[in-house]
């Protein structure tokens, strides 16, 4: 009967009937949305690192126009003479300003320079930025993909275990 199939299955298989049963997980929870993960691209080094450019070249071209300005110099002296003798007032004050004024011919191509050194930048930081994204998409992808994959999974077994239970009956039942 039943116990002889039991055994002529172990014999064959090597598998006692009790312990065929494969433990399927349960199902994985759900991925948050892709725009979430989207929403973290620019916490990625490279691009962090890339908008750490913009800055700089935003610092470049500040200073670039800053030689435009005139620079201004302030003096002040205070002189006190205990010999009144050469004069009505002991004290003797002198304040002076000078503002030097740095034209170069060279300063508008400095200029254009850094401002084309920012651009670049800039369009870098958009790439970073694009290629960031473009991997979290690929990689949400597979993710989707795997899970598809793992659910199909476990239907396939479902069935076959179903498959496995009538060809059991079936041969319990000797036909």
């Amino acid at each position: 009967g039943i116990g002889s199939s039991k055994r002529s299955m172990k014999t064959i298989t090597g598998k006692d009937l009790v312990s065929t049963e494969v433990g399927i997980p349960e199902l994985l929870p759900e991925e948050s949305p892709l725009p979430r993960w989207l929403a973290e691209a620019s916490r990625l080094p490279g691009v962090r690192s890339a908008e750490s450019a913009v800055a700089e070249a935003d610092e470049n071209v500040a200073a670039a126009h800053s030689a435009y300005l005139p620079k201004l110099s302030a003096t002040a002296t205070d002189m006190y003479s205990n010999n009144t003798g050469f004069g009505n007032s002991p004290n003797v004050f002198t304040v002076g300003v000078t503002a030097t004024i740095n034209f170069d011919l060279s300063m508008p191509a400095q200029v254009r320079t850094q401002e084309y050194q920012r651009s670049r930048a800039r369009l870098k930081a958009e790439e970073a930025l694009d290629v960031a994204r473009e991997t979290i998409s690929a990689a949400y992808d597979q993710v989707t993909l795997q899970r598809s994959r793992c659910e199909a999974a476990r239907s396939t077994v479902r069935v076959l275990r179903r498959a496995a239970a009538q060809m059991y009956d079936r041969y319990v039942g000797g036909l």
